[in-house]
């Protein structure tokens, strides 16, 4: 999971002409993997594998389990390149206070107070 997040196994489907992804349409602004392409990837190829292997009582916790996984790399990796953003660009801290405070009332945390 780690190398799909960070860019080192390319988990983008192959194009008809048999090169994998070469639009870069989907790349992620850090070099690592989009998550809609984390996400295809896991259905593509993660789920057929554990289906394959074992039986659909063990496949199905396992394959969710691997989904959670993912998606929380994922969370972690942009957190790190969000810190790397603040830290080369100072400016941009309140900006992304105020992005925080937004999701917090998003997702019904509160009003959002006290939120630096």
């Amino acid at each position: 999971v780690d190398d799909a997040v960070e860019g080192r196994l390319d988990v983008r489907p192959a194009d008809p002409g048999g090169e994998s992804g070469s639009d870069g349409e989907s790349e992620s602004v850090s070099g690592g993997a989009a998550l809609d392409d984390l996400r295809a990837w896991e259905a593509r190829v993660l789920r057929p594998l554990l289906a394959s292997v074992l039986p659909p009582t063990r496949a199905g916790p396992l394959s969710s389990a691997i989904g959670r996984a993912i998606t929380s790399r994922f969370v972690r990796r942009r957190t790190a390149d969000l810190f790397d953003l603040i830290r080369e660009h100072p400016d941009s801290a309140p900006a992304v206070g105020e992005l925080r405070r937004a999701l917090l009332l998003n997702n019904g945390g509160g009003d959002g107070d006290g939120v630096e």
